[in-house]
């Protein structure tokens, strides 16, 4: 019996919200992704503008879209930890794993995990506050060592200390195993603008926005754009950033909120 072996390239957790395919399916419907010769824009160009759109997003509101671990060191700041009970994170928190505290490389103490507290939103909102609530469930005893100091006075000459730098050893989950819809258009928004760019310049040449065609003496003049400026896609490009534009706004008031600082 004879066979037959097919090779068929792809791939697979890549860490992008969107496929390449996904969009230029949702996104750029409709517009010619090739060159003048017939050659279409590569995959890896579309995947590498989603990325860059992806790192953006993620910088602008100080999260991370995919779910991961992250391991992260903070200032001890007394008024913060002993009068408001509470330690800030860079990215929000979906699951506290491990608070440990540290004077330069040595431990001093590491809280077990039953004493570390978020507070909890809906599917979505996610916060930034690392709460310590000490309890006796969950293995919180000494027997157990869920609670490990590496002396007697792990503290000793720094209770009256307003401020330790890189203090704290932070562990936990941030990201989403689904990524919400409207991050996901944020970032598809603004690879398509990329991309769209791009192509106008590949189809009619950079910076032109009418072209003027004579033969045996008809002529015929005609626009590349709907809207002001130049290139053959502006008004997509526009219609993408202005919505863009007002889109981010709202995604800082619910991602990353207002931030202040204890003086």
């Amino acid at each position: 019996m004879s066979t037959m072996t097919f090779k068929v390239k792809y791939s697979r957790n890549e860490g992008l919200v969107i496929s390449p395919s996904s969009l230029i399916d949702l996104y750029l419907t409709g517009i010619p992704l090739c060159y003048p010769d017939g050659t279409t824009l590569s995959m890896d160009t579309i995947k590498q503008k989603i990325e860059v759109a992806q790192k953006e997003l993620e910088h602008y509101l100080s999260i991370k879209l995919k779910k991961q671990i992250i391991w992260e060191t903070s200032d001890f700041i007394r008024n913060e930890f002993f009068r408001w009970g509470y330690i800030k994170t860079v990215f929000p928190i979906k699951e506290p794993m491990a608070l440990q505290g540290h004077i330069n490389n040595i431990k001093q103490v590491d809280y077990p995990e039953s004493w570390l507290s978020v507070k909890r939103g809906n599917d979505q909102t996610k916060f930034r506050n690392l709460y310590l609530i000490p309890n006796t469930k969950g293995g919180a005893q000494m027997t157990q060592h869920a609670f490990v100091f590496s002396g007697i006075t792990p503290h000793l000459g720094f209770f009256g200390t307003d401020f330790i730098p890189n203090y704290w050893r932070i562990k936990y989950c941030t990201g989403w195993d689904k990524c919400p819809p409207e991050l996901v258009d944020a970032v598809a928004k603004a690879a398509a603008i990329q991309i769209l760019a791009i192509t106008g310049d590949l189809i009619y040449g950079a910076g032109i926005g009418n072209q003027n065609i004579s033969i045996d003496g008809i002529s015929q003049s005609y626009s590349t754009t709907k809207g002001g400026g130049n290139g053959a896609f502006q008004g997509r490009v526009k219609q993408y950033a202005d919505e863009l534009g007002a889109q981010l706004e709202n995604l800082k008031a619910e991602y990353y909120g207002m931030r202040f600082n204890v003086l």
